[in-house]
């Protein structure tokens, strides 16, 4: 058992990718068969609850006192999202640890940039400029809680508590709640129902993904083997052209900017930024830690063939290394 502690970020628990791909037309055999041994290694049954497309976070509740991490560690700034701290402070909750995501009201990608109009760190906005972006983005952008799991229910750990049960008490405290909502959640018995299900979701409401998980799994911190991700995607070779991200001149960027490169012009054109922070499977590193010896030395300004957006990233680097996006 891994003890837990309020007021103590908990390393999330995380999905993986999976090989399933429901996009063909028809689903191939192999696709059904590996959902087939899903289902028998979580005892018959999974639970298929909706992807959203918001920011991931971790929220500990005591009374007033509310905090939002993030994925790393970092903390929302809670006077950005008021009328969600207002909502959990209503709810009386005792050193409540609670795992969801952050996204807009309307869902799906509007929600998510709704969310990027939002969110704002703490220590890294001004008070100045926070008083002038609570005039504008948060009456234009409205946000939700979609909550997943519960950790932590008035001081009492949960995380080695079956999935399904953690599932019964969140149901059980934020039931009818405008701000914050239950994750939707289906239970699942064949490949068929799954493949159904992402159908209508996924493929014709357009919503980000499904997850899948086992009913009887107790949650483990930092864990990215347990809970599957299927999702629409498509590959993408891009090159690096700057980063971003970096807490320390010690450490690693968390972000590249990446770009693609347009022939017929000669330049490299940016789309925008992805997350190094994430298992390479390759190497079992981080990304961030496998490109910094590829990367090569930064730049204050972009090479002339390099067109940026509205975005620009903290350091340039010469377009010479590809990722597969």
């Amino acid at each position: 058992m891994k003890k837990i502690a309020f007021g103590t970020p908990i390393e999330p628990m995380g999905p993986y990718y999976s090989d399933v791909d429901l996009n063909d037309k028809p689903v191939s055999q192999e696709s059904l068969t590996m959902l087939e041994t899903l289902l028998d290694e979580a005892g018959g049954s999974l639970a298929c609850e909706l992807k959203e497309d918001g920011f991931r976070c971790q929220v500990h509740v005591d009374g007033e006192n509310i905090r939002l991490f993030t994925r790393g560690a970092g903390e929302f700034e809670p006077r950005c999202f008021p009328e969600i701290i207002e909502s959990l402070g209503a709810l009386g909750l005792e050193q409540t640890i609670l795992d969801g995501e952050l996204r807009g009201c309307t869902g799906k990608y509007d929600g998510f940039k709704a969310m990027q109009a939002r969110a704002r760190y703490q220590g890294r906005i001004s008070e100045k400029a926070l008083r002038e972006y609570r005039k504008t983005k948060i009456k234009d952008f409205p946000v939700q809680l979609v909550v997943f799991d519960m950790l932590m229910d008035d001081g009492t750990p949960l995380i080695d508590e079956p999935n399904e049960t953690r599932r019964a008490s969140l149901e059980d405290r934020f039931s009818g709640i405008d701000m914050i909502i239950p994750i939707s959640r289906t239970l699942t018995t064949t490949p068929q129902e799954i493949t159904a299900l992402y159908t209508q979701k996924v493929q014709k409401e357009k919503y980000e993904g499904l997850v899948l998980k086992q009913p009887q799994l107790r949650y483990i911190p930092g864990d990215k083997k347990h809970w599957v991700k299927l999702k629409r995607f498509e590959p993408l070779d891009l090159v690096i052209l700057g980063l971003s991200g970096s807490e320390s001149q010690s450490s690693a960027y968390s972000q590249a900017l990446v770009g693609s490169y347009l022939p017929e012009r000669d330049v490299y054109q940016a789309l925008g930024f992805v997350n190094l922070r994430r298992q390479n499977p390759a190497t079992g590193n981080l990304f961030a830690e496998d490109l910094c010896s590829l990367l090569g030395k930064e730049r204050a300004a972009p090479p002339k063939n390099v067109e940026i957006g509205t975005k620009e990233p903290e350091v340039y680097v010469t377009p010479n290394v590809v990722i597969e996006v």
